[in-house]
């Protein structure tokens, strides 16, 4: 069956939050504290901008599988954060997930041409993710709530 990809709603923070990869939600905790329901509504409603909305939930046979977006840094910037969590139904579709991500990366590209966020040093997963399909990544540095290790990861257009 297909990934289904349509506009996320902040009700899909609720849904997804209880089912994330352990290591988003780790990833979560480490960058902006314990309230993780609140930071993914938060980036729901903050993933507008000169597109439109821009937070999406895909769907794998009914069940979300994922909630991502693009957070502009302002409205006059070419820089937006891109964001994703997930739960363990995305290891059932790594190859729909990489064609997606350069879809969405790519029109995003299109209006912000510097995409750039951190990942958790201990999300190996994402962190593959992120190397395959063609964020650079750079060195460590301290980050979040916790100053745990983070990598900064970018896309340029």
């Amino acid at each position: 069956m297909p990934v289904d990809v349509r506009f996320a709603e902040v009700e899909d923070a609720d849904a997804i939050e209880p089912w994330l990869r352990p290591a988003d939600y780790d990833e979560l905790v480490a960058a902006t504290g314990p309230d993780v329901l609140g930071q993914l509504r938060e980036a729901v409603q903050l993933s507008y901008g000169r597109l439109g909305r821009m937070a999406f939930t895909a769907e794998h046979d009914g069940e979300i599988v994922a909630l991502f977006g693009f957070v502009p840094k302002g409205q006059l910037s070419d820089t937006a954060f891109p964001w994703m969590v997930g739960t363990a139904g995305l290891e059932r579709i790594p190859g729909m997930l990489k064609r997606l991500t350069a879809l969405y990366c790519g029109v995003t590209l299109a209006e912000y041409p510097l995409l750039v966020n951190y990942v958790d040093a201990r999300n190996e997963v994402s962190i593959r993710w992120l190397k395959s399909v063609g964020f650079t990544l750079l060195a460590k540095e301290r980050f979040g709530v916790a100053g745990l290790p983070f990598h900064r990861f970018e896309m340029r257009g």
